[in-house]
């Protein structure tokens, strides 16, 4: 705008100038028209010529001096509003520069505040438990858990299962800071009691005595004897299906003509005043008749193991029969769905039906049966001539013949569901001379 201002300065000065030239010419156009009129007076200009001239002149002036006006007005809007920008950034640009010099100031003196300042010494008085509590406690748990797994052998070597699995911990239980005294001495926590009642449990999918007995706190040959139908067969459990439970391990016997708690205590070998102090037999003392048809708890009570029979070759090996090496290896893929116990003498392996199942060790195929075969449905049995004989059970199919000769690792049929079974699995058993024996001592 201030450009445009000069330009219009410029050219009323060159009009201004434009005029005296214009005057000049015209005097001397005067002169020269004068002395030309005394020689041709008919070139003259006349008086209307004149004033149209002058009229021009007028308007041309007029525009320009309008021109120059709006040109100042322009220019001097420009000039206020470039004052006052600047006057509002000054206003609001000024107190954020304060602020934040401000905030670095208090910052640096919080800093220079705390580094000055020395912390109080909290020290606080840390009770301990005396050092023979949790080695008591540890010696029970090595008792309890000894009491509970009579049959289960020692061994220092680490064994690896087809994939892993739990135990239940035994771990001692340990006061938390409520349960302690005021001053913080340690208190004796006692387990929750037992129910001293007979409990009714409804079978789960994927449930094995074990897993039920955990959840009682009970040793699973407890529940196999309480259900006389899961004492031939551990394995016959079914979703839906109802146990007796007892409250306690031991034995529940119905008693028969004949029997006394003398006869009692020795036949599962228990004192008689385990079986009077129980209070759910109700008993007043040794001398106390037992009815017949009565049922009694005993206490601690353990049965003899009755292993199933089944049918094989008892005929001579021959000659040129393979003979294993004694190196199991696993037999099927799968999961650990139950364990060698004492009334489970093998291990069950989860698999989907179908799966392939392998010699775990050369030999001599001594039984190739698809039937019922007590219970064990389609079943393998491989004599490895070195005093070991392995055993597969419910299988689906039967690849092997009885008498034929078995390498390690040699198929011999798919994983099933036959015999009393409640799902797919491979049922594995390892004899030495005879003698069932915890297959996982053997395989790597």
């Amino acid at each position: 705008m201030l450009k445009s201002k000069e330009h219009v300065e410029q050219r009323r000065f060159s009009y201004h100038t434009f005029r005296r030239t214009s005057s000049s010419s015209t005097s001397a156009r005067e002169v020269q028209q004068t002395s030309f009129s005394s020689s041709n007076s008919e070139f003259s200009p006349s008086p209307q010529q004149n004033q149209i001239h002058q009229s021009s002149e007028s308007i041309a002036e007029a525009a320009l001096e309008e021109g120059a006006g709006f040109a100042d007005a322009a220019g001097g809007a420009l000039e206020s509003f470039s004052s006052g920008l600047q006057s509002f950034l000054r206003e609001q640009v000024a107190p954020v520069r304060l602020a934040s010099h401000l905030a670095v100031l208090v910052v640096a003196a919080i800093v220079i505040l705390v580094r000055r300042v020395d912390p109080p010494d909290w020290n606080f008085p840390l009770h301990t438990l005396p050092a023979d509590v949790p080695l008591v406690q540890s010696a029970a748990a090595d008792t309890q858990l000894a009491r509970r797994n009579p049959i289960v052998e020692v061994s220092d070597a680490l064994q690896r299962a087809v994939l892993p699995f739990t135990r239940k911990s035994e771990e001692p239980a340990v006061a938390s800071p409520s349960q302690q005294g005021a001053e913080g001495e340690p208190v004796a926590v006692t387990a929750p009691s037992r129910i001293l009642s007979i409990q009714v449990y409804k079978v789960f999918p994927a449930d094995n005595l074990q897993k039920i007995a955990a959840r009682y706190d009970l040793r699973p040959e407890t529940i196999l004897w309480a259900n006389p139908k899961l004492e031939s067969n551990p394995d016959l459990l079914w979703p839906g299906q109802e146990l007796i439970i007892p409250p306690v391990d031991g034995v529940m016997h119905v008693v028969r003509p004949g029997d006394t708690l003398s006869t009692l205590a020795l036949k599962y070998k228990v004192s008689v005043e385990e079986i009077v102090d129980f209070p759910l037999n109700n008993l007043k003392s040794a001398d106390s008749p037992i009815n017949r048809g009565r049922q009694l708890i005993i206490p601690n009570g353990t049965k003899p193991y009755v292993a199933r029979q089944v049918a094989m070759y008892r005929g001579p090996v021959p000659a040129n029969a393979v003979r294993g090496s004694g190196n199991f290896a696993w037999p099927v893929s799968g999961h650990i769905t139950q364990q060698f116990w004492h009334g489970h003498r093998a291990i069950d392996v989860g698999a989907r039906a179908g799966a392939p199942i392998v010699a775990a060790d050369s030999g001599y195929v001594i039984k190739a049966s698809h039937g019922w075969n007590g219970g064990y449905g389609r079943m393998v049995m491989i004599d490895h001539g070195n005093g070991f004989v392995s055993l597969y059970a419910h299988m689906n199919t039967v690849y092997v013949r009885q008498g034929e000769n078995v390498a390690k690792g040699e198929q011999l049929g798919t994983v099933g569901n036959t015999g009393r079974s409640t799902g797919p699995h491979l049922h594995f058993e390892i004899r030495q001379n005879g003698a069932a024996r915890n297959p996982f001592y053997f395989l790597p």
